[in-house]
């Protein structure tokens, strides 16, 4: 196992460290543990969905030539810090623009159009800070899920309440009458161990497996591209859960990040819906899907039961995305076919030219509902 091998300096320096190790599809966590009982006692988490399957613990140096020589390791990470992808700025704007083809004026009507059926019936998983799911706009369609950060439920940073505002809240969302299922995977600071996000994730597949609804994950969070992150969220999708994510807010290709790279995700970048202009701070390239309002976007805050804000980001423009997903769902769509749909029913080549010179292989999508006139 070479792949393990530039890492045992850095762990025997460190003495111990906290890793994530992929198995191999095929191995069995008894026969891993009967073979090798001397991990047994330094791995605590254990994540399986799909054909993924890691561990994670603490492993001492003593350890390391043990796992460098093993044949069930498929890969490994350090348990690497997930954070969400925020950019703070000040009629939702974000929705009309999904629904027209042409520019939106400062002057002229901002409609909204969309077919009634609003996601009813889906369920939106939401990775992220934790949900204010008493907010009035949810109207009693948030629910709480699950805590995977030892904070405790609840959104002590907004970022979740805000995301989870533009998938689905009355007023700023794109499927209004669609579930909010809250994942709390980072915390206050907006940080979060890569076990805790694998876990999440964990918990959300088997939960949509096992209740059969039609259901979509947003992820508005990442890190530098990390295999064995990539190879988790592509588990969920090959079992048929969509899953939505942000291209990121370093104005570099978004193939350089996780989950934004990984395999049949629907990456998307955020675009000014002021100047139909790619972001200044988006990420771009041939790992974005789509483009979709990202700059001084107006949710709900988490602040009260009523509040507002404005902030900026990649990660307001995934749930817009996970958002026109789940109504597609709603509308009978299967998992594949709402992706795709939104993939190749955007809006194509109303992104500034200009901006786009000197961001290669980017697509010239934006986020389009079909303005509630799907043609199927």
């Amino acid at each position: 196992m070479l792949f393990l091998l530039p890492v045992l300096l850095l762990l025997q320096l460190a003495h111990a460290r906290n890793m994530i190790l992929q198995l191999k599809d095929e191995t069995h966590l008894s026969d891993f543990f009967s073979l090798n009982p001397h991990f047994l006692a330094h791995f605590d988490k254990y994540h399986s969905f799909g054909d993924f399957q890691a561990l994670a613990g603490d492993i001492p140096s003593s350890l390391v030539y043990a796992l460098a020589k093993n044949l069930m390791i498929k890969d490994w990470t350090f348990d690497i810090d997930v954070k969400i992808y925020d950019v703070q700025a000040n009629a939702p704007r974000h929705l009309a623009r999904t629904s027209n083809l042409e520019p939106i004026s400062a002057f002229g009507p901002q409609d909204f159009v969309h077919d009634p059926s609003d996601g009813s019936g889906v369920d939106i998983y939401i990775l992220d800070t934790g949900v204010r799911h008493e907010h009035i706009d949810f109207e009693n369609r948030g629910k709480p899920g699950r805590d995977f950060t030892g904070e405790g439920m609840g959104d002590r940073n907004g970022h979740g309440t805000h995301v989870a505002g533009l998938a689905a809240s009355k007023t700023y969302g794109v499927a209004k009458k669609a579930n909010i299922i809250d994942v709390k995977v980072t915390g206050e600071d907006g940080m979060g161990a890569l076990s805790s996000v694998l876990a999440g994730l964990e918990w959300a597949a088997a939960e949509i497996h096992r209740n059969g609804r039609p259901a979509v994950i947003n992820m508005s969070l990442g890190a530098p591209k990390n295999t064995v992150f990539n190879a988790a969220v592509e588990a969920a999708i090959d079992s048929g859960i969509p899953v939505v994510v942000a291209a990121g807010n370093t104005n570099t290709p978004a193939c350089l990040d996780s989950p934004a790279s990984a395999n049949g995700v629907l990456t998307v970048g955020a675009f000014d819906d002021k100047t139909d202009t790619i972001a200044s701070f988006s990420n771009w390239g041939q790992c974005v899907d789509i483009f979709a309002p990202g700059v001084e976007v107006i949710s709900l805050s988490n602040q009260n039961n009523r509040g507002t804000v404005a902030q900026s980001g990649s990660s307001m423009s995934a749930p817009l995305a996970a958002g026109l997903v789940a109504y597609y769902l709603g509308m009978g769509d299967e998992p594949h076919k709402a992706m795709t749909r939104v993939r190749d029913w955007a809006n194509m080549n109303r992104l500034s030219r200009r901006g786009m010179m000197f961001k290669p292989f980017t697509p010239n999508k934006i986020l389009f509902n079909l303005a509630g006139e799907p043609l199927w």
